[in-house]
């Protein structure tokens, strides 16, 4: 049997150490997550503002765009030659949309807290308890509950403007935040 102090037991179990709020299970709020954000000094990371946020979303649409748009005059070009061959092009280019609408906005997102969008203007979904990542589940979910809570009127987008912690409905339902990396 061991005691709370007892010096052949783990650091970390045990009473707290005097002095330690924690008691030894590690610094409250958010640390250095499992997902490779670090934390400045004192807590979280900044939370990004709703420019940004918007600035990391047209991106994603404008890749999505170029795809399907590439895909439909390659498609109408070919279709000059065979409407069958143009047909089979533009369809397979509004598959693929699909798909990389899919990769980008849920898998991608999900597995590193990014979407293309949103690392190319340097921000990050993190969940609010921990900092870690969404996985892929949580980024196809949060993909549909945008088009649910936040497609009202648009205001569920307008709310980071104004929500102490810059979230939108979405994040809410999912305890996420929008932090700056």
């Amino acid at each position: 049997m061991t005691t709370p102090n007892d010096p052949n037991q783990p650091p970390g179990y045990g009473q707290p150490a005097s002095g330690d709020p924690a008691g030894g299970y590690g610094a409250p709020g958010y640390g250095a997550p499992a997902g490779g954000v670090p934390a400045p000094m004192g807590g979280m990371p900044e939370l990004a503002g709703w420019g940004i946020r918007v600035g990391g979303a047209l991106l994603d649409m404008l890749v999505l765009i170029g795809v399907l748009a590439g895909a439909i005059i390659l498609g109408l070009l070919l279709g000059a030659a065979s409407d069958v061959l143009g047909a089979i092009v533009i369809t397979l280019g509004i598959i693929g949309g699909v798909i990389f609408a899919f990769w980008n906005a849920c898998w991608r997102l999900g597995k590193t807290g990014q979407s293309l969008g949103k690392k190319w203007v340097g921000i990050s979904v993190r969940r609010e308890s921990d900092g870690s990542v969404l996985g892929a589940g949580g980024g196809f979910a949060r993909y549909f509950i945008h088009y649910f809570s936040d497609g009202l009127c648009f205001l569920g987008y307008l709310w980071p403007l104004w929500d102490e912690k810059k979230q939108t409905w979405t994040d809410k339902i999912q305890s996420t935040v929008v932090v700056k990396v």
